[in-house]
């Protein structure tokens, strides 16, 4: 109980650590247990950009200086080792375009969490350590991958190069490809220099663990293993980089302007690439396009929904707004038309209530099709913690579920408009007295 104590009393008579160094710094970030700061000397203005010049150190958490402001640049640990600069920016890219429009500036190098200089400052450009390497940028302007001594650890040299992760490292080893998507890498090495991918290819996604990566190869696209093994030949003329066409475990593909899902574990077809368009509908449904009409069918390709809109939306709290005949209405997951397709516009439900238009006007209807707001207004939003925006005429108003105007100020087209006519009253009035001032100048005339 008494060491108890003393540590309790130890603890509290230590004094919070000082940070008044921190005043010193323009710029202090934390890496490892160190922080990189800078200060600010001076501003230039560059043609592209405005810069802002500063030298750059190494502190430690009280404070003490342990590289003082001697860099231009210094990036974080990794690794044990951070990126210096002279004459430069640390390399904040990974590819060679991009360096060589920023980053191949000034000698760039490494140090230890000591300060010390590990690699000299002799490279164009560097990456930070991943799994032991580095690559660098060399006089010739092509990469290499170096160890923490310095040595270079494949007689390669690439056109661009990434640093390694789970094992593996992307490489451009063809200079007479087409980029696709921007992308400037064709291979991958493992750690000891080996190519995985032969260099037919055009294209090559990064491998991520459990799914296949696309490749492209004359224009046409196939998936890989992770060993670089083709599983599925290059047969679609479409593949989806978007994640958010993800749907279940599957990817979207296409042939011959025809749309459906790959699984990305092994590339088998799961929904049947005979659709004209396809949008993910909710967790477990897609809205799928066949001959203009529309239906849903679920991860088996089982249909939910018949076939029978002309357009359809995706489901928000278990409804979505359909099209039949350019009418509109809401149909659940089940397919059943809970609200019958009688407006111009519907949008989605929030909060119990759906956004309609009848003609020009907006309103609100609830789950059963009852119009809860009447369609009167010229525009209507979504409801938010019980409010929604709307607008009557020249006013804003915000409504509550009941269609009660909770709040309301003039717009300022109404302000506009009123304006106008206080300008045009004020012209009429002077026109007036001007005119009243004359008959009765000619009145005094006349007398005289």
């Amino acid at each position: 109980m008494l060491s108890i104590t003393l540590n309790l009393l130890l603890l509290l008579s230590v004094s919070e650590p000082d940070s008044s160094w921190r005043k010193q710094y323009d710029i202090i970030t934390p890496t490892e247990d160190l922080f990189v700061v800078k200060r600010y000397y001076n501003d230039t203005i560059n043609p592209v950009r405005i810069e802002r010049k500063w030298k750059a150190g190494i502190v430690n958490r009280q404070g003490h200086v342990i590289v003082p402001l001697m860099y231009d640049d210094i990036s974080r640990f990794s690794e044990g080792l951070a990126e210096v600069v002279i004459g430069g920016y640390c390399t904040s890219c990974w590819d060679r375009r991009e360096c060589k429009s920023f980053a191949l500036e000034g000698e760039h190098g490494f140090i230890n969490t000591k300060g010390e200089t590990s690699i000299p400052l002799k490279y164009k450009a560097v990456g930070e350590f991943q799994e032991g390497v580095a690559w660098v940028i060399s006089e010739d302007e092509k990469f290499v991958f170096i160890n923490k001594m310095n040595r270079i650890v494949f007689p390669y040299r690439y056109l661009a190069a990434q640093g390694f992760e789970g094992g593996l490292a992307r490489v451009d080893i063809n200079p007479n490809k087409n980029d696709y998507d921007g992308n400037n890498f064709d291979n991958y090495i493992d750690h000891t220099g080996k190519l995985l991918i032969p260099a037919r290819y055009q294209f090559i996604e990064v491998f991520q663990k459990g799914e296949l990566r696309m490749y492209s190869r004359q224009g046409r696209y196939g998936f890989l293993d992770t060993n670089g093994k083709e599983i599925v030949p290059p047969i679609y003329s479409f593949v989806s980089m978007n994640k958010q066409t993800d749907w279940q475990g599957l990817r979207m593909v296409g042939q011959q302007g025809k749309y459906g899902y790959i699984r990305k574990s092994n590339g088998s077809v799961v929904i049947p690439i005979q659709y004209d368009s396809i949008v993910i509908a909710g967790k477990n449904r897609i809205w799928v396009k066949k001959d203009t009409i529309w239906g849903a069918v679920d991860a088996t390709n089982r249909i939910r929904i018949p076939f029978a809109y002309s357009k359809a939306q995706p489901f928000y709290h278990q409804l979505a707004c359909v099209s039949v005949n350019g009418k509109w209405g809401y149909v659940d997951t089940n397919g059943i038309l809970r609200i019958r397709a009688v407006y111009d516009q519907a949008q989605y439900f929030n909060e119990g209530l759906g956004v309609i238009k009848k003609g020009n006007k907006w309103g609100f209807v609830d789950r059963t099709g009852k119009e809860v707001i009447k369609p009167i207004y010229d525009y209507a939003g979504f409801f938010n913690s019980g409010k929604a925006p709307a607008r009557w005429k020249f006013l804003s108003v915000t409504l509550d579920q009941q269609g009660n105007w909770q709040t309301w100020r003039i717009t300022t087209q109404g302000k506009q408009f009123i304006l106008i006519g206080l300008l045009i009253i004020l012209i009429i009035a002077y026109i007036y007295n001007r005119l009243v001032k004359q008959k009765q100048a000619v009145k005094v005339k006349i007398k005289n």
